[in-house]
């Protein structure tokens, strides 16, 4: 038995909208800090102390190296949840035979990493990228790398493809946007001056740049904190999805979305609809992401705050149901019963019957029995006897018949 794929958990949460996610994601307010590194190149839990989320900066149209793989992914930036189309198995099969054909597979290289992020297969598109690195030298590839990487929460190793990308381009090559995050990046792994050296640049550079008049409150905002800060105070919702994909801490994992939860959750400063749609896509995406962890608790914890719509539930709680781990099982048949009621009684029967685990089958028996009347007891020591376990499925098999 498989642990469910992400994606078919995602399948089976509601589906993305397409609401403005700079306007809803300014100004949220604080979350704890989680996995924030306490020294340079690690992604250990730093500081408690609380961390304001900041929003994408605006972008402009292309104008310089950086734009198209970095600075223009707003959506990625703010966590907007991601939206499954139908087409994107066509999609993906025509970029990976542009891919393979292509004299300069950096175009086709780059989309499809795109479209394997947005679907939430992060270590393939790392695989899709330095694939096509083997056969051309383009900047564009490794700046794609560092995004994905900051993506699963590896921002010491977006730095080092950024330091790179930067050494060999020049201030001058690069769009202003990706400097930006070059700089934030290194303020985030503790390197301050660094970040302080490279927004000179950027302003050197690009002074007479629309991005850099669009946004010029944000510059200053990341200059002043570097200057009164020792540690950073902002974090971006990317960074929290980050953090929750890939901090090597489980309970770095955890906080973070339990932190994700409650952050779509609080009061944002959008319009209330755009507002409660797009916090529910943050919160549904960082749902799913949890649904796909290796941690047991982790998915039993994302399990337990997941709401499905209508139409998805029963294909939902199928695939929990269906988890290796008998921690997640008993959650899901909680869960199960409560969010399904009676609707949840083949589910949970046909589970009964394939489980083993005798904590868990008590948890499935326990789940039935909330939704049925006068239920028969059961110990978890009676749940160790093959002959009661037989005798309590027949049981529910008989209560399934007289419905």
């Amino acid at each position: 038995m498989r642990r469910a794929p992400v994606l078919l958990l995602l399948a089976a949460l509601p589906t993305a909208c397409a609401t403005d996610q700079h306007e809803v994601m300014s100004g949220t307010g604080f979350v704890a800090a989680t996995g924030f590194p306490a020294t340079k190149g690690s992604d250990a839990p730093g500081s408690t102390a609380p961390l304001d989320v900041r929003a994408s900066p605006a972008t402009a149209a292309p104008s310089a190296l950086g734009t198209d793989t970095w600075a223009s992914d707003a959506a990625l930036v703010d966590g907007r949840a991601p939206s499954r189309s139908p087409g994107d198995d066509e999609l993906e099969s025509d970029l990976r035979e542009r891919l393979a054909k292509a004299a300069d597979p950096a175009p086709a290289a780059i989309e499809l990493a795109a479209l394997l992020g947005d679907n939430e297969r992060h270590e393939e598109a790392l695989a899709v990228l330095a694939e096509a690195r083997r056969r051309s030298s383009d900047a564009r590839l490794r700046i794609a790398q560092a995004s994905v990487h900051r993506d699963l929460g590896q921002r010491h190793l977006a730095v080092a493809e950024l330091r790179a990308v930067c050494r060999e381009q020049g201030a001058l090559a690069l769009h202003p946007g990706l400097l930006f995050e070059f700089a934030e990046l290194l303020w985030l792994e503790g390197e301050p001056e660094a970040a302080k050296a490279t927004l000179a640049e950027l302003r050197n550079a690009h002074a007479d740049d629309v991005w850099c008049q669009r946004n010029a409150g944000t510059l200053r905002a990341l200059e002043l904190e570097i200057a009164a800060q020792t540690t950073p105070s902002c974090v971006r919702i990317r960074d929290l999805l980050g953090n929750l994909r890939g901090a090597p801490v489980e309970i770095v994992r955890l906080r973070t979305l339990e932190d994700l939860v409650a952050l779509a959750g609080s009061n944002g400063k959008a319009s209330p609809a755009a507002r409660a749609a797009s916090w529910h896509d943050l919160r549904e995406r960082a749902i799913a992401i949890a649904c796909g962890d290796p941690s047991p608790t982790l998915r039993a914890r994302a399990i337990q705050l997941a709401e499905p719509g209508p139409e998805q539930r029963a294909t939902f709680f199928q695939l929990a149901l269906a988890d290796p781990s008998a921690l997640v099982r008993r959650h899901a048949a909680e869960c199960a019963a409560a969010k399904l009621g009676e609707g949840a009684r083949r589910l949970l029967l046909d589970s009964l019957e394939q489980e083993q685990d005798v904590e868990a089958f008590l948890g499935i028996h326990a789940a039935l029995a909330s939704i049925a009347v006068d239920a028969p007891l059961l110990s978890l020591a009676e749940c160790g006897d093959a002959e009661r376990r037989a005798a309590t499925i027949q049981y529910w098999k008989r209560q399934a018949w007289a419905l």
